[in-house]
């Protein structure tokens, strides 16, 4: 494997059919992986874990891929999701912030939905 640099792109295809998982750095797809099918069959969810200061940014198909799989027929992760346009693109934490301080709910709106007015008080902690 080549060295990492900023800017590198690191993708991966989940193969259900073939039972296993390949990894590409810039296009250049790895060794693929089954070890990952010992245990699991299904269920399979997008997860990601960082150090302080690591930064990535996500393509699940959203936007066209750079490096997308040579020779491979393949779906997004996008094709699959139950959600709107909007709430398929993942915005970075300071960004999605940064519009829940333009959301307006109003003051005897449920705190669950914040769409309807509260109408039930959850006892003993008063909740609504």
């Amino acid at each position: 494997m080549s060295a990492r640099r900023k800017g590198d792109i690191l993708g991966l295809l989940l193969d259900l059919e073939n039972h296993q998982v390949i990894f590409s750095l810039n296009g250049h797809p790895h060794t693929p992986h089954n070890k990952l099918f010992t245990n699991a069959k299904s269920g399979f969810f997008a997860a990601a874990s960082f150090m302080s200061f690591q930064q990535c940014l996500f393509n699940f198909g959203a936007v066209p891929f750079r490096c997308p799989p040579k020779d491979i027929k393949f779906n997004k992760f996008n094709d699959f999701g139950k959600l709107s346009e909007e709430e398929k693109v993942i915005l970075p934490r300071h960004k999605r912030l940064e519009l829940l301080r333009e959301v307006r709910v109003k003051e005897d709106s449920c705190t669950i939905c914040c769409d309807q007015p509260a109408d039930v008080t959850l006892q003993p902690c008063e909740h609504r």
